[in-house]
């Protein structure tokens, strides 16, 4: 009985230290978000999770609050020979607000903090199509998770 008890509190911590949440997080589409604000920030990114490229959904938030999503994926832009994301972020303030981002990655059905934050600037661009901004988990060299796989699982 006590062993099983140990298990079963190592797994929970395991999972909990983790940056990462399992399962599909239906995030709303920008139709859904865009009338409870007045700005936006735009932003074009490439997503790599240790240091590849990844093709999911990408949310941006204030704190706990969801601000601008591209939930259709990366789409492929042929000059660059790349994949990009571009969405706008919302805000009812003009600037200061500090942006974080998360990533659903749908082959492993986990939900992704991403290492970058910026702050919201109205009526700007963050990244181009042809000079993306890089959005990562993972460092190239090392990391903080043991198997070095950002799947939820350690």
């Amino acid at each position: 009985m006590i062993k099983y008890f140990l298990v079963i509190i190592l797994g929970i911590s395991i999972t909990w230290s983790q940056d990462c949440e399992a399962g599909n997080p239906n995030w709303p589409s920008n139709n859904d978000i865009a009338p409870d604000y007045q700005f936006s920030f735009y932003i074009t990114a490439q997503i790599f999770i240790d240091g590849m490229h990844q093709n999911g959904e990408i949310a941006g938030f204030v704190d706990d609050q969801i601000r601008g999503t591209d939930i259709d994926g990366s789409s492929y832009f042929p000059p660059a020979d790349t994949w990009l994301y571009q969405f706008p972020i919302y805000s009812n303030q003009i600037q200061g607000e500090t942006i974080s981002f998360k990533f659903y990655d749908e082959t492993n059905d986990v939900v992704i903090d991403l290492n970058e934050t910026y702050e919201f600037i109205s009526d700007s661009a963050l990244g181009t199509l042809l000079n993306p901004e890089w959005l990562h988990l993972g460092e190239l060299v090392g990391g903080d998770c043991a198997s070095g796989i950002y799947d939820c699982l350690g």
